[in-house]
C-alpha cells in the first residue's frame, strides 16, 4: 500500500514506530476519545465505564496491528500503550465534583 492509502491512525502508528529509537521499549500512542465515540458510541461508553478492561485490549490490538504493519517478529517490538485524550464534555469532571463511584471510570 502507498502511505496515502492508509488510515489516519495507521499512518500515526507507523510514524510513532519510525520515530522510536528503541523498538524493544515500545511506544505510547495517543487516541482521541471523540474519534472512538464517532466510530462506536457503545465502545466509547465501555471505554469510559470499564477502562481497566478496555484499554489493555486496545494496547494488545495496537501491538497486533503494529506486528502486521511492520512485518516484525514478536521479540522485536515492545509494548504499545494507548493514551486516551479528548473525552466528551459529559465525561469531563472537576476533581472536586467526582464521586467515589467515579474511581474506576476514565475521566479527564
Amino acid at each position: 500500500d502507498a502511505e496515502g492509502d492508509k488510515s489516519f491512525y495507521i499512518q500515526e502508528l507507523l510514524r510513532r514506530w519510525e520515530e522510536c529509537t528503541s523498538k524493544e521499549k515500545g511506544i505510547k500512542f495517543p487516541i482521541n476519545a471523540e474519534h472512538i465515540h464517532r466510530f462506536s458510541p457503545k465502545l466509547y461508553t465501555h471505554m469510559v465505564n470499564f477502562p481497566t478492561e478496555v484499554i489493555p485490549i486496545f494496547d494488545r490490538e495496537l501491538w497486533n496491528v503494529s506486528m502486521r504493519e511492520l512485518q516484525a517478529e514478536p521479540e522485536d517490538l515492545g509494548v504499545c500503550q494507548v493514551q486516551v485524550h479528548g473525552l466528551l464534555e459529559k465525561d469531563s469532571k472537576v476533581m472536586r465534583s467526582m464521586n467515589p463511584g467515579d474511581i474506576e471510570k476514565l475521566m479527564s
